[in-house]
């Protein structure tokens, strides 16, 4: 298996500069890579591979709000990120399909025969691209009086990423008459010059590494974090996030029923606009109180994780094929009239509405304790943590069943020696 070999180059320039009482900083790169060595069988070979990127950010001149300074800024970004693909990607190992063309049985172990047809079959992709990924976000972030607010909300989009793909393809083998032969009077195993045969073709399928899956993800991030209440050395930060993500099929995709008409097993696969494609959202929220003692060399700290909302969802797929393969590796249309074949029929999918209903978790939060003590000159630091020490999972329904939850607190140590 010949080994990946990778070359890169990267460049970076940074700009900041004053307009008027404001301040613009602008950061853009360029990253290019490409793999060496590989065959020229491969659409990769020789190409390069661009990632650019920008950043910009925008400082706003500060000023008053009862007698609270304010700051703030406002920033985004754009750029592509490629990602290369894995070695058992370029280079899979091969499928060994075996068909067998005869297979005789006989109460004499001695007299027994099986005889098969082997395809070796090369799942190798030479069309296959490294998967890319675009990216963009934009963020504010306002600081008043020492009490800091930022968000961001941020889009990801990823329509080439590699997926595990079914091949069909029609196979030619023999299948030997054996209903000729009278066991009786065999003296050794069948010979297949003696036997009549015909000749089939069959559909099988194999997988092969591709370019279609789709990953688009898209989300808020926030940040609150409150000045220090001197009377109590208090702080509150709160983070917290929205996300939600989508993975479905940015190419077609094949499936074979798994239907058997007069012991054959179907010998069509149809091939599908989408299929498997399902959401995955949540939303939570963490509170965390840090109270700082520096005479005392004491910190607490007391947070809460909130999970306000898991929620999952299967897409909708496809009911109808788009096309089909027949046993001679030939692809059809499917039009209105198939849906009555007596084979073709078999491709039209069906499935219930509760496989597409939107499944949702109820809110669940956690209460976690740290304390910090300093010692000798600030060069030995002890914690002491317990994680989920109160906790609020409560059951809940799910396709008529009840699921119960519960959380196990745990507890420990740390310690840090600076020398």
């Amino acid at each position: 298996i010949p080994a990946t070999h990778t070359v890169a180059i990267y460049g970076e320039e940074s700009l900041h500069f004053s307009i008027g009482k404001s301040s613009m900083e602008i950061q853009a790169g360029i990253r290019g890579t490409s793999m060496l060595h590989l065959s020229k069988d491969y659409d990769m070979h020789g190409k390069i591979y661009l990632d650019p990127r920008i950043n910009i950010g925008w400082n706003f001149p500060k000023f008053n709000i009862a007698s609270q300074t304010v700051f703030f800024e406002l920033a985004g970004g754009i750029g592509e990120h490629t990602k290369a693909p894995t070695i058992s990607q370029i280079y899979p190992d091969p499928y060994y399909l075996d068909l067998a063309e005869l297979n005789y049985y006989h109460s004499n172990s001695k007299y027994r025969r099986i005889y098969l047809m082997t395809y070796v079959i090369d799942p190798t992709n030479h069309n296959l691209h490294p998967a890319r990924n675009m990216k963009w976000e934009i963020r504010g972030d306002l600081n008043i009086g020492g009490n800091r607010l930022s968000v961001t909300y941020f889009q990801e989009n990823m329509t080439s990423g590699f997926r595990t793909s079914s091949i069909y393809k029609s196979f030619t083998y023999k299948k030997y008459d054996t209903s000729g032969i009278d066991p009786s009077t065999l003296t050794a195993p069948p010979a297949l010059d003696d036997l009549t045969y015909t000749t089939k073709k069959e559909l099988y399928g194999y997988t092969m590494t591709t370019n279609g899956s789709r990953t688009f993800k898209q989300g808020i991030e926030y940040t609150f974090s409150s000045k220090r209440i001197e009377a109590i050395r208090t702080r509150l930060t709160i983070t917290g996030a929205w996300f939600k993500t989508e993975y479905h099929n940015s190419q077609p995709v094949t499936e074979r029923p798994s239907v058997v008409i007069d012991g054959e097993r179907l010998q069509y696969a149809g091939i599908y606009k989408d299929d498997d494609g399902y959401i995955r959202e949540m939303t939570n929220t963490n509170f965390t109180f840090d109270t700082d003692m520096p005479k005392l060399k004491l910190g607490f700290s007391l947070s809460a994780q909130c999970m306000w909302l898991a929620a999952s969802q299967n897409m909708r797929k496809e009911e109808m094929p788009l096309q089909y393969i027949n046993k001679e590796g030939t692809i059809e249309n499917f039009t209105e009239a198939d849906k009555s074949d007596t084979y073709l029929q078999w491709l039209v999918r069906s499935y219930s509405n509760s496989l597409f209903a939107r499944q949702t978790i109820p809110f669940c939060a956690n209460l976690n304790l740290k304390a910090t003590k300093k010692l000798l000159e600030d060069k030995l630091t002890i914690a002491l943590f317990v994680n989920k020490i109160l906790d609020y999972n409560p059951n809940y329904t799910r396709n008529g069943l009840t699921v119960r939850r519960h959380v196990t607190p745990y507890f420990g140590v740390e310690m840090n020696i600076k020398l």
